[in-house]
């Protein structure tokens, strides 16, 4: 691994917590009288902000968590108004920053050379450690001062040769990140997971008696991160002086770039996304589906290999590569190699490029597509859905206003917006879609959004559009991620409508599926499925069992919840225990005081979307004593449900299975109970024109 990696590394921890320079305050408090230790504080940032002009001191921080302890220290010095030097020192390393004339530069380890800080790397961003400028260093002291509370003054303590006025009070931890820069990238201060339980910070500042310039701030954090799991951060500035001559290195004549040498490793240094048609006229590019480079950092294994602007990779080491998301899958999940070969189309030439792969890269020399290469980052790093949802779509808009044409924008803002606001959504991908009619992500998308509307024959129609423009056949070669995602997508409409005549359409989608890299745990539950729904358990349990231990990837991490569910439900029983096809869900199965068979159709009102329950109440022809009590659910000839009463005993029974589809699907429903596996009562509905009950289930 590199050095300097290690060094930054063990570096930014402790920065994370806190990282340190300040300033200076220059007026006599006067007649010798103490005010409000609240005032003090407040007079004294104003004349930090005011009056500094030079400043340099030294820094310590330490943070341990239970038994383990990571340590640092540095100096720092500042000269206004626009110059800082800053060294950090820690396990064995040592990195200087050094801001100077709007630039940003490292050096390690006290080598000669000094590298420009031209973009984010390794999280350092050089447009936040401007911010050290500012405010005199990493603290914030006018954020500080304007935070503190409980504020006292303890007695007067001598520190050298000098006696300082002593101050003790508390900060918010979830000040800490208006109070602390680290000069990385998204976050001021990384104090995640310090808010829920934390105690307020202890700070401590000793201030010189006449200009009330800090001396020393000490500044301790507590948090319990979990049971048995404690964090204590400690960090303490001296300021030796203030208004004197500091010395800082000179402006470096000449720079290195961060990455120079590169060494071997797994990264390309390339970001690329599908070859539209917008993409594909501005880099006179033939027709054709591939991937066109939006990103070539430099350096980079993919510069030295020839790499540029507008390339459109059509191929990696024998596999088509026929979109930005499959080349995404292709390149970082199949098993790693440092060299691969690339078949790429520059206008209308054909190149070979052979790349050996890199352990890093620097950054790009032209950046076109920042914004939407930005927002495709946040939106993928983002688990929860409303995550930076803002900054995603204010990204998305920056990239449009600047490149009005381009339909991937349009695209993926309207991906994010699916189930936010879905007629924005449908508008932004019928933009992407005028643009470029080929599109065939477009029409995977505008089905996935009927789907969510639970619209199934129009997210059929829009899927069979999508296999159309991307060429799917009978049977798929084994790096087609895009056609494969099509008839995934295609057999999960089929299963949730289930007209008819589906369940063979599935299983014709099912075997193209057979051979695709990453498919085979969708292909697998795509056949228990199918399998469920023509009620036979035998194959529910023989592909159960191989499902369950089946390792899943980035493509079918959403499969997860099935394993643990077939786990439980399925394996452990001698029937098909609780299972429910896509759009089902069994609320409640039990034992009732009511009398007689009756069936009704109820609302639902859902956090995200609202259905309909049936709830059945029927009575068994006698009392059953110690007797496995079991039911389906059925329409027409495919089973939606299947679960256990929670009872082994009694006569009369109440079943509720709620669908989340905003309507019943047409149909005769039929519950069909059964007693140590035998149907015994069937209780039957015809929608949609069911007896209705007006009651509303929250």
């Amino acid at each position: 691994m590199n050095r300097r990696l290690v060094i930054v590394a063990a570096l930014i921890a402790p920065l994370a917590f806190a990282a340190g320079v300040f300033a200076i305050l220059l007026i006599p408090l006067g007649d010798g009288s103490q005010p409000p230790p609240e005032e003090v504080i407040s007079t004294s940032a104003q004349r930090f902000r005011a009056e500094t002009k030079s400043i340099e001191g030294s820094f310590n921080t330490e943070v341990k968590l239970n038994e383990h302890e990571a340590r640092s220290d540095g100096n720092f010095a500042f000269l206004a108004p626009d110059r800082m030097d800053l060294s950090i020192s820690s396990q064995g390393g040592t990195m200087e920053i050094l801001l100077a004339e709007g630039r940003s530069y490292l050096r390690f380890n006290h080598e000669s050379d000094w590298y420009q800080l031209e973009g984010e790397w390794q999280g350092l961003d050089p447009d936040k450690l401007e911010l050290f400028l500012e405010s005199r260093g990493f603290l914030n002291y006018g954020n500080l001062a304007s935070r503190l509370f409980r504020l006292e003054r303890l007695p007067d303590e001598r520190i050298d040769d000098g006696r300082y006025s002593h101050y003790w009070g508390f900060i918010q931890s979830r000040d800490m990140s208006d109070v602390f820069l680290t000069g990385l990238t998204g976050q001021d201060l990384g104090t995640s997971g310090l808010e829920s339980e934390s105690e307020p910070v202890e700070t401590h500042l000793w201030l010189e008696r006449d200009t009330l310039l800090p001396r020393r701030v000490q500044i301790r954090a507590e948090n319990k991160l979990a049971e048995q799991l404690t964090s204590t951060q400690t960090i303490t500035f001296e300021f030796a002086g203030y208004g004197q001559d500091v010395r800082l290195p000179d402006v470096p004549t000449s720079t290195k770039r961060l990455v120079d040498q590169l060494q071997e490793g797994s990264t390309l240094g390339l970001r690329c996304s599908s070859a539209t048609k917008f993409l594909r006229d501005r880099y006179g590019l033939p027709e054709g589906r591939g991937c066109v480079a939006l990103r070539v950092d430099s350096p980079s294994a993919a510069e030295e290999a020839g790499f540029q602007l507008g390339d459109k990779m059509i191929a990696m080491d024998g596999m088509r590569i026929t979109s930005g998301r499959q080349f995404t899958f292709l390149f970082e999940d199949l098993p790693s190699t440092d060299h691969h070969t690339f078949v790429v189309q520059r206008g209308n030439e054909e190149l070979t490029l052979e790349v050996d792969l890199a352990d890093r890269a620097g950054t790009p020399k032209e950046d076109p597509y920042l914004y939407y290469l930005r927002a495709k980052a946040l939106s993928a790093q983002s688990t929860d859905s409303d995550a930076n949802f803002d900054q995603i779509v204010a990204d998305y808009n920056r990239q449009i206003e600047q490149d009005p044409a381009f339909e991937l924008p349009y695209l993926y803002r309207g991906d994010v917006r699916i189930g936010k606001n879905n007629e924005a959504a449908r508008a932004d991908l019928e933009n992407a879609l005028a643009l470029d009619p080929t599109l065939a992500e477009a029409h995977r998308l505008l089905a996935q959004l009927a789907d969510h509307q639970d619209d199934f024959d129009t997210a059929i129609e829009h899927i069979n559009r999508s296999i159309e423009l991307n060429g799917c056949g009978e049977a798929l070669a084994s790096w087609d991620l895009d056609c494969a995602e099509d008839l995934t997508n295609r057999t999960a409409f089929y299963l949730s409508r289930l007209k008819e005549g589906d369940d063979l359409l599935i299983e014709h989608d099912l075997k193209a599926l057979e051979g695709v890299i990453f498919f085979e745990p969708m292909l697998v539950w795509g056949k228990i499925s199918l399998a469920f729904a023509r009620g036979d358990d035998a194959t529910v349990h023989e592909l159960g069992e191989q499902f369950i231990g089946m390792r899943l990837t980035r493509l079918s991490d959403y499969l997860k919840n099935r394993q643990a569910s077939l786990e439980k439900d399925i394996s452990a029983s001698a029937g098909t225990g609780t299972f429910t096809m896509p759009t089902w869900q069994m609320r409640d199965a039990s034992r009732t005081d009511q009398s007689g068979d009756q069936v009704w159709v109820i609302p639902v009102v859902g956090e995200k979307t609202d259905g309909f329950a049936l709830v059945y109440a029927f009575e068994l022809p006698s009392t059953v004593w110690q007797s496995t009590i079991s039911g389906e659910l059925w329409r027409g000839p495919y089973r939606l449900a299947a679960f256990d009463f929670s009872t082994s005993w009694g006569k009369t029974f109440r079943a509720e299975l709620e669908t989340d589809n905003g309507k019943l699907l047409e149909g005769a429903y039929e519950l069909r109970i059964q007693v140590n596996g035998q149907v015994v009562k069937t209780v039957g509905l015809e929608a949609p024109h069911g007896p209705e009950r007006p009651d509303v289930v929250d």
